[in-house]
């Protein structure tokens, strides 16, 4: 039997089509291929061969470029392995070999392929240097382009092995087209990529024991998991796939159903449409609820507690019945949602001058440049077309030629249409990328013309700011119509509606047949359940028609464009499959998106109901000409207070529009019977799950409810809208479980305003009352924000945000006395045994001279005594100087800011024994430290005292006047004091300042705006301290910050953290270095692969590890062996989403032999951190104890925490759901917090889909690598391997 063999551009596609099995089956196994070409007569063809030309061109370019500057470039396109092998042997000068054939043996498979460049030199020892590079003609770097390079080096590195060539070094690269459009060059100093991490992940795809191309390749082919979605249209066998999906009715066909979904829905035995459709029945007509179907009430109960199904479910299925028609024509289905909402059109009827704007944008994506744009403005005056369209391949000018001429137009056509200069305007385009194509381009030219920049805050209003002004077409058929076709391009959809593709001059569905309407084909299903093409001459009741190919996307197929320019490549090999497209001109181009943005108009007006009550405000259309005002930094801040309360309220709300049950089941919310009143304003309820027909245990498991959150409280005995749920009472979860839970009712209201919403509080529960909970929706400190960014002009650290203030003249003594009073606390911590680092010392004496520094405290760095000692040393300088101190400290919570006065309280207390005047002694001891408390009852550390504003509001300025005074505060807080002092309470004087010094710490978690109100009272004098760490938790946003196109979000980034922002404005820094918490161990990994980027040598002395079990079962001596300070486990179960019970079996017997045999308690000896509540729910119930300390915890609330061993459950482990959700799961700064936490001992958790998560992103890619580097590299000792409830499980660690 011949070797098999595999190609690099197998295993690159793999990733790119989101590790699709079924792709890769196809590439290993090519008699699979041949048997379903043969079952269904079909012929597999290459996708366009205008990337593989455009490809070569840009290869051309870049050697060109290289050959102009000198080097040595030899082609080896037409030869074979030898000649590459004689130039690795005989190579004396800098040489660059293009296209360098390639082949060798990767464990069972022998790769073979052509490196697009390889540079090869020689060290001085005369080894063999190798530069490996891929080159892309796109703009981004992906995952699979470095992938496919680390491929070539595997293979140069066998070939050095195999044929005796000393290999000095290897490295890899890939080169893409620069922002500006121009070629990059190759040289040894060439940013390169880190190499290893890539063949590490290569090995463990192709020649491990279990690796993936093994499996896939001998599992039988049913198992191969694959999804249908936009990505098979890039696919090579989506056609395959499509005629398999209808042959079976698999339940991949269901529209919009996701991976996750669908593994959830195999996992319970549904893999057909048929097992789906028939979970619940259709209600008659005029009613709107679906019913269970009793006979499958086993599998329902199954899937009501399965997080990733149940909220969707009753939508499944009605999609499931409505694809099942086209096979069935007697099966039941509606051609619409039932319980979908009333969508983003806006209402003819409300606003009958509205101006319409359909648009549609064409983008090639070779030259990545907008070549055709076209829009249909309709308003009362009638309708007009705009197409503008390049005349050949589109560069940088013919874009801006072709953007201003179309902004112009449109422009014109709205005056023109409108009944006046002002008129409500509503904008349309098919899907969110047409938005994007456009305003990439737009951006791309925003200083081309006035109108540019106008058209383009238009593109980008958003309705939390002023008005909604864009529907995405598709997200409205989507959400709310049923049409049974798995894929939903602008044209199958426009048919669908009605809308005929043709005109008195043309048949577009056959001028642009390929590639676009060319995916339906009849068939007939034979005895034997396959299905064979239609031969025409069947009864019609036997024939119907299926989708025979992937058609997800809606951009027109570049090679029209191509064609119309004359453009297309000429080559004999490509003539066949280029054929169709060569009958396209440039007026049936043109004339085609005048069709297309008829086709948007004809889909809109087919939607009967549309959203009433949308407010839309006119515009007045002369200013859209006039250009737009340039963004300030006090504009970009209000609208991301805006922005983010309007997508926090719009999820909210969406989620309180839905049945209780689906509301529980999403764990946002809770049905609760009424027990009785425990104390004042406390009440007691049952929560209740079996009259909903859910599992108690697995509900809290997903319940993201919390003791401390703030929701609203409701009566369930009424069917009430989302919007007066949002009214509900407001009330504070006291106490959660599954069996008690305990609200405090509150009794405060607000009027309705922007941010904060009146309330019933009057609502009193009854005995054996229902009642429902959910999130609140108020936002109670962004009026305060509002009101301080309304008073900036005094605002002494806002004006240093617009402008860098320079450094101060002050006394030059002062230096000298910093510097001693810093060596008097290092001597006071000599005698116990501590001292002072470099860093620290530098951050109590140093920059006392600039207005702000930055501190950045990496993790145990003993940032918050380090804080402290800092305060002090101000208060004490300024004390010798005969002048006040007065400091406020803001932190993001309650409990940071516990934390910071405490380790004040504590230095304050041991400095005031040894200081002496000198050393402002007499200024220290008079120092008081308050804390501002919401409740009497709320915890202060010794020392501090508590300060009700509210209550005490009476003594508050004698307290502010004192000349040393600290006051600990969150931003709120601090607003409240500075309102409460005023004469009446009821409005700040901003123009009093009272802060000689401002400290806010953890400001990586705080928002700009909540830096600003913090600020805001700081004296023009004043200084301040900014303590954080941006490679730990950010702050919590809601709004898709990344995705955001508006220009306030992109030129002051308002949505990146306090302290980031600091950093990236160049602020003075200080970078704490020594861990005093971290084994040694665990602070090198953390430097190698966090800190380094910030150019911190970050290290830990500590060596001290946990004691020494006596023998209990292998696999926990193995883990618990304390010479491994790191112990990582991998384990093969791959079906979790938020909770996991394969990691609760694992990590039960560590627990256990930590507390019984190493006696740790949770308090201080053993914790467990876990990215989700579920998780955290499961373990809780299981170790009561731990929970009772609150050791068992997500990982932001673990934030600042630490025990001697630190347990870190990944949880989540289904693929999909891993590659989903992997930018908040494998987050750098997430895992750098979770591994930061023990002092002896770190255990990780894993799942080998999380280690092993491969996606195309690059940006996420590498956020997660730091998972590979401790699983592939760090942890290289296999202490043990077996299998623990039918799954592999492996220990690995790193011997100290």
């Amino acid at each position: 039997m011949s070797t098999p063999r595999l190609s690099p551009t197998s295993l690159s596609q793999y990733i790119r089509l989101e590790n699709c099995e079924r792709y890769l089956r196809f590439r290993l196994v090519p008699a699979d291929v041949e048997r379903l070409e043969k079952r269904w007569g079909l012929t597999i063809q290459p996708l366009t061969p205008l990337l593989k030309e455009s490809g070569a061109d840009f290869e051309q370019n870049i050697a060109a470029k290289l050959a102009a500057k000198g080097e040595v470039i030899v082609d080896l396109d037409k030869e074979d392995l030898q000649e590459t092998l004689k130039w690795f042997r005989e190579v004396k000068t800098p040489t660059i070999l293009f296209q360098p054939t390639l082949e060798s043996a990767i464990g069972d498979y022998v790769c073979s392929g052509r490196a697009d460049v390889i540079h090869l030199s020689r060290d001085k020892q005369g080894g063999l240097k190798v530069l490996i590079a891929d080159i892309k003609a796109s703009r981004k770097e992906k995952t699979e382009h470095r992938l496919q390079v680390a491929i070539y080096a595997r293979m140069v590195q066998c070939l050095a092995k195999d044929y005796q060539i000393p290999l000095a070094d290897i490295r890899g690269t890939i080169l893409t087209k620069q922002d500006d459009g121009s070629y990059p060059t190759l040289s040894p100093n060439t940013p390169t990529f880190d190499l290893d991490t890539y063949l590490s992940i290569l090995d463990r795809l192709v020649v491990h024991e279990d690796a993936v191309v093994k499996r896939v390749a001998n599992q039988p082919f049913e198992d191969a998991f694959y999804h249908l979605s936009y990505k098979c249209d890039g696919c090579l066998y989506n056609a395959l796939c499509m005629y398999d999906s209808a042959e079976r009715l698999d339940v991949a066909l269901t529209p919009h159903i996701t991976a996750v979904e669908k593994r959830v829905l195999n996992d319970v035995g549904i893999t057909t449409l048929p097992e789906l459709a028939k979970l619940m029945d259709l209600p008659p007509q005029g009613s709107y609820e679906l019913k269970n179907a009793s006979s499958e009430q086993a599998r329902l109960d199954i899937l009501n507690n399965r997080w990733p199904v149940a909220p969707n479910l009753p939508f499944l299925v009605q999609r499931a019945k409505a694809a099942l028609r086209h096979f069935d024509p007697n099966a039941d289905y509606r051609p619409y949602l039932i319980g979908s909402g009333f969508g983003t059109l806006p209402s003819d009827e409300e606003y009958p001058n509205l101006v319409k704007i359909f648009f549609d944008a064409q983008r090639d994506y070779l030259q990545d440049h907008v070549y055709m744009i076209s829009a249909l403005v309709i308003g009362p005056r009638g309708e007009k077309v705009v197409v503008s369209c390049a005349d050949s391949p589109p560069n940088d000018a013919v874009e801006r030629s072709l953007l201003i001429d179309w902004v112009r137009q449109v422009i014109g056509a709205m005056r023109q249409v409108s009944e006046s200069e002002q008129a409500p305007v509503h904008l349309y385009c098919y899907n969110r990328y047409d938005q994007t194509v456009l305003l990439e381009a737009l951006k791309r030219h925003l200083t081309a013309v006035a109108s540019v920049p106008a058209f383009f805050d238009l593109l980008t209003q958003s309705p939390a700011l002023t008005q909604p002004i864009i529907s995405f077409l598709a997200d409205e058929v989507q959400e709310r119509l049923n049409s049974g076709r798995v894929c939903a391009p602008l044209h199958d959809v426009a048919r669908w509606r009605g809308f005929d593709w043709k005109d008195e001059k043309y048949e577009y569905y056959s001028l642009f047949r390929a590639r676009m309407f060319d995916n339906r084909r009849n068939v007939t299903r034979e005895e034997d359940g396959h299905i064979i093409p239609s031969k025409g001459q069947e009864n019609e009741k036997d024939r119907f028609t299926i989708e025979a190919a992937s058609r997800f996307n809606s951009q027109i197929p570049l090679e029209y464009a191509y064609a119309a320019w004359n453009c297309l490549p000429e080559s004999k090999e490509d003539s066949r499959l280029l054929e169709p497209f060569r009958q396209v001109n440039l007026e049936m181009l043109t004339s085609f998106a005048a069709m297309r943005v008829r086709a948007l108009a004809k889909i809109e007006s087919s939607f009967k109901t549309k959203a009433r009550f949308l407010d839309k405000q006119p515009l007045y259309l002369p200013a859209l000409s006039g250009g737009a005002d340039p963004v300030d930094l006090v504009q970009s801040l209000r609208e991301f207070l805006y922005m983010e309360h309007h997508t926090a309220l719009q999820a909210n709300l969406l989620n309180y529009s839905l049945p209780i049950e689906r509301r529980v089941q999403g764990g946002l919310a809770m049905l609760l019977k009424f027990i009785r009143r425990v104390g004042n304003n406390l009440y007691q309820f049952h929560p209740e799950f079996g009259a909903l027909g859910l599992d108690p245990v697995l509900i809290m498991n997903s319940c993201k409810l919390k003791e401390g959150d703030w929701v609203v409280f409701n009566s369930s005995d009424q069917k009430i809208s989302g919007n007066q749920i949002k009214h509900g009472r407001l009330a504070i979860v006291e106490a959660i479980s599954k069996d008690e839970v305990v609200l405090q009712l509150l009794g405060i209201t607000f009027p309705d305003g922007d941010f904060r919403y009146f309330h019933n509080n009057r609502l009193e529960p009854s005995a054996g009352g229902f009642y429902t909970i959910d999130p609140m929706s108020d936002d109670l400190n962004a009026d305060k924000i509002l009101d301080a960014l309304a008073n900036v002009d005094g605002n002494t650290f806002f004006n240093w945000l617009r402008e860098t203030p320079v450094e101060r003249e002050l006394n030059p003594n002062l230096g000298e006395f910093y510097r001693r009073f810093a060596d008097l606390i290092d001597a006071y911590l000599k005698n116990r045994n501590r001292k002072l680092t470099q860093r620290q010392h530098e951050a109590i004496a140093g920059h006392y001279d600039k207005p702000l520094v930055l501190v950045q405290g990496p993790p145990g760095t003993g940032k918050s005594y380090t804080l402290a000692w800092a305060i002090l040393a101000r208060v004490a300088a300024a004390a010798v100087q005969g002048k006040p101190c007065r400091v406020l400290i803001s932190c993001k919570t309650h409990n940071a800011i516990n934390v910071e006065l405490q380790a004040l309280a504590q230095a304050l207390q041991q400095v005031s024994s040894f200081a002496s005047d000198q050393f402002g002694g007499k200024g220290l001891r008079s120092l008081e430290i308050y804390k501002l408390v919401n409740d009497p009852g709320d915890p202060v550390a010794t020392g501090v005292s508590a300060l009700n504003a509210f209550e005490q509001k009476q003594n508050l300025e004698p307290i502010l006047q004192k000349p040393f005074v600290v006051f600990g505060a969150t931003s709120g807080g601090a607003y409240n004091l500075m309102k409460y002092r005023a004469l009446g309470g009821r409005n700040v004087d901003w123009t009093t300042k009272t802060f000689d010094l401002v400290v806010i710490d953890e400001a990586s978690q705080m928002s700009v705006p909540e830096g600003v109100l913090a600020g805001s009272f700081l004296k023009a004098l004043g200084s301040m301290i900014v303590v954080g760490d941006h490679r730990q938790m950010p702050p919590i946003i809601a709004h898709p910050w990344k995705d955001e196109k508006k220009r306030s979000a992109t030129e002051h980034k308002p949505y990146v953290s306090l302290f980031e922002t600091l950093v990236d404005r160049g602020f003075p820094q200080v970078k704490l270095d020594e861990s005093f918490r971290l084994h040694e161990q665990i602070a090198e990994f953390l430097r190698a692969n966090v800190y380094a980027k910030d150019g911190i040598n970050f290290h830990s002395r500590r060596k001290e590890i946990i004691n020494q079990l006596p023998p209990l079962q292998p696999y926990v001596d193995a883990v618990l062996d304390p010479h491994y300070p790191i112990v990582v486990i991998e384990h093969t179960e791959q079906a979790s989403q938020q909770f996991n019970p394969v990691e609760l079996e694992l990590t039960r017997p560590l627990i256990d032999a930590c507390v019984k045999h190493l006696s740790l308690d949770g308090r201080n000896g053993i914790g467990v951190v876990v990215p989700h509540r579920a998780q955290k729910a499961l373990l809780r119930a299981e170790f009561p104890n731990l929970a009772e300390v609150n050791s068992i915890d997500t990982v932001e609330r673990f934030q600042g925490d630490e025990r001697d061993v630190i347990i870190v459950s990944a949880t989540a482990s289904d693929p999909d759901y891993v590659r989903n959700e992997a930018d908040f799961l494998l987050n750098l700064n997430r895992m750098n917090v979770a591994i930061s936490r023990p002092r002896k001992k770190l255990i990780v958790l894993a799942s080998r889909s999380v280690v092993d998560l491969l996606t195309s992103d690059l940006e996420i890619f590498e956020q997660s690598a730091i998972w590979k580097r401790l699983f592939h590299h760090y942890t290289p000792d296999i202490l043990i391997q077996s299998t623990m409830n039918g799954f592999k499980v492996s220990v690995r660690g790193r011997r100290i």
